[in-house]
Formats: structure tokens, C-alpha cells, sequence
């Protein structure tokens, strides 16, 4: 019995609305939204907004079919003044504050199939083993699991920021790992798919039949989702 689904990975799409014509593709069983909804630097706000407000209300009307992650853009909006990052809107604050914490429950850092993890930056091997594995709980049944329960209760683990990306940390969690970190020093026995650092075009990294970490953030320059069958 064959019981795979396949998924639609959508990177980070800042007020993109391209979303729209992706969810159309009915061998889609489950849509994955890696998060960063907001900040870009030439969509309007309202527009911007509407966007996020169709994003919410497809999860909604598809609750069992669509997963909402968080990203850095929104992670600042929901925890400000804490973790400002480039492309913030103040005029904005309350908007997207009001509109995060609203539908909070909609949201998630992290999921899972399998081995297979979705995040927004990803996680660097040597992070996971010092700043994530001593929280891992006999309750939890995942990585993904561990992690949305570290993010439900504010961890600071999650919002380390690395040196390449600006911060004072060796690397950065998962909202703000750099392709680098992840890539070279890839989470073994795990695929990982993840946003955040942006490409010209859809890249999987392959360590090993069990390790490899696929790149989606792309929407920039090429209006492309990642398919994968989990």
C-alpha cells in the first residue's frame, strides 16, 4: 500500500502573491509555506498585507493541507522589538503584530515527515548537537516537535543570529542560518528543505542517501516551488 503524499514547498515569497497560481496544481496533496511573508522592498503595504491576510485564510479553508512556517521577516514583527532585521516596515508594526498574534496557532517553526524536516534557515549540525539536543524531551516525537515546543515557550536557542548573517553567534538557528553554515556542516540522517538565503534557482545539496538540504528561496528571479513525494 502506498501511502506518499506529495508536497509543494513555497520559499520565501515577501508579498509575492505567486502563491495563487502554484496552489492550483491539484497533484499537490500538501503545501509547505517556509516562511518570510513580508518585507520586500517594493511591494506597497497594503498590498503586502492583503497577501498575508490570502496566505492565512488558504490555511484556514485547508487546515489539513497547508503548513505555515515562520521566518525572520515575521519573527519581528511578532517578538518586537526584538530581532530587527533588514526590510522592517515601522509603519507596519501593529498590522502585522495584530495580525501574527492573531492566528498564532496557524503558525509553526518546524515539520516533519519522516526524516525529512522543513524549516525556515535549516540547522547546522554542530548547533543541533550543542543548542538544540540537550532540550530534546522523552515526549517529543520529532525533531520538528522539539522545536515548536522550544519556540512556544521562547527558547533564545531558536533566535541565535550567526557572524555571517550580522550576529555575535559562531552560527545562526533556524530563522537566521546562512547557506554556508548548513550546507558545509549538513544535520546527518536528515533532508532538510529550507528557505532564507536567497538563490537563482531550486538546488538540493546531497551529503548522503540519508542527508541533503534543498535551497527553495527563490521566487526572486524565477517563480518555481519544489515537489517532493515524502
Amino acid at each position: 500500500m502506498n501511502n506518499k503524499l506529495t508536497y509543494g514547498v513555497i520559499g520565501d515569497l515577501h508579498g509575492r502573491d505567486v502563491w495563487k497560481t502554484f496552489v492550483t496544481d491539484k497533484t499537490v496533496d500538501k503545501w509547505v509555506f517556509i516562511g518570510d511573508y513580508v518585507d520586500d522592498w517594493t511591494i506597497d503595504n497594503i498590498t503586502m498585507k492583503c497577501n498575508l491576510l490570502d496566505i492565512i485564510q488558504f490555511k484556514k479553508d485547508n487546515m489539513d493541507k497547508v503548513i505555515l512556517l515562520l521566518g525572520n521577516h515575521d519573527i519581528q514583527y511578532i517578538h518586537s522589538p526584538k530581532y530587527r532585521c533588514s526590510g522592517f516596515r515601522p509603519e507596519m508594526l501593529f498590522d502585522f503584530q495584530e495580525i501574527f498574534q492573531k492566528n498564532r496557532k496557524l503558525f509553526q517553526v518546524a515539520y516533519q515527515i519522516n526524516n525529512y524536516l522543513f524549516t525556515h534557515a535549516g540547522l547546522h549540525k554542530g548547533y543541533y548537537e550543542y543548542r538544540i539536543k540537550p532540550n530534546i524531551e522523552d515526549e517529543d516525537i520529532n525533531l520538528a516537535d522539539t522545536l515548536n515546543r522550544m519556540y512556544e515557550f521562547n527558547k533564545n536557542e531558536l533566535f541565535d543570529i550567526g557572524f555571517r548573517r550580522g550576529g555575535n553567534k559562531n552560527v545562526g538557528g533556524i530563522f537566521w542560518a546562512d547557506k554556508i553554515e548548513t550546507s558545509n556542516k549538513s544535520l546527518p540522517e536528515y533532508h532538510q528543505i529550507i528557505g532564507h538565503t536567497q538563490i537563482s534557482d531550486i538546488i538540493t545539496i546531497k551529503k548522503d542517501n540519508n542527508t541533503s538540504i534543498t535551497f527553495c528561496d527563490c521566487l526572486q528571479t524565477i517563480n518555481q516551488f519544489y515537489k517532493i513525494i515524502i
